[in-house]
């Protein structure tokens, strides 16, 4: 199973059934022994009703404890290429795929992620957000990011109604931008409460701005 989906991808064991679900442990993927992407945990409970219908639907994923390296996996194009694999040519959904301490390498950043989104592939690819928490050492507290829609399509990207709120921010964008040229981007950015301190520098504090 680990080749047929890409090379030096390892799964400790596969364990469960259809009907009460599959739990796969110590999943990891590395590159040149840098790990990129590992997981001590992953239940996966398959929609059956979905799959007899030519649609790969699972009702539940839960990913524990994991960790991915963003940064790692760009550099030099590294990130492995799960289409060459045609493992994506079918139609596919994950009704509930939750979060439970995702640690993310994000622009030299460490990130923690808990929460829930539904992901789907039809021709592109779509991921709905429902509170997503995010943790980091940039951050003065945690925010959420309660609801909001991510699509790509081939070589584009549009953020659709990205709603976050924390105890130092709160406010929304959409975004749309094009990944081989970053500078084509374009989008409306609105700002309802933002409080910004640092210790021995003058307090930013930003209300109502909205801008395109």
């Amino acid at each position: 199973l680990p080749s047929s989906i890409v090379d030096e991808f390892n799964i400790g064991s596969i364990e469960g059934n259809f009907i009460t679900g599959f739990r796969v442990n110590e999943v990891s993927y590395k590159k040149d022994n840098t790990i990129i992407f590992s997981a001590q945990e992953i239940y996966i409970d398959p929609d059956l009703s979905q799959i007899i219908f030519g649609t790969v639907a699972l009702s539940e994923v839960i990913i524990k404890n994991s960790y991915y390296n963003h940064d790692y996996s760009i550099l030099g194009n590294q990130q492995f290429n799960i289409k060459k694999k045609n493992f994506f040519s079918i139609n596919y959904e994950i009704t509930s795929l939750n979060f439970e301490n995702v640690l993310i390498v994000f622009m030299d950043n460490m990130y923690d992620l808990n929460g829930e989104l539904t992901f789907r592939y039809n021709n592109e690819y779509q991921i709905e957000l429902s509170n997503i928490v995010a943790q980091s050492i940039n951050f003065p507290s945690n925010i959420t990011f309660t609801e909001g829609v991510i699509n790509l399509h081939e070589n584009e990207v549009i953020v659709s109604d990205l709603i976050a709120n924390s105890e130092w921010f709160s406010g929304s964008i959409n975004v749309k931008y094009n990944l081989d040229n970053i500078d084509q981007i374009s989008g409306k950015l609105i700002i309802d409460n933002f409080k910004y301190e640092a210790e021995g520098q003058p307090s930013i504090n930003v209300y109502d701005l909205s801008a395109e």
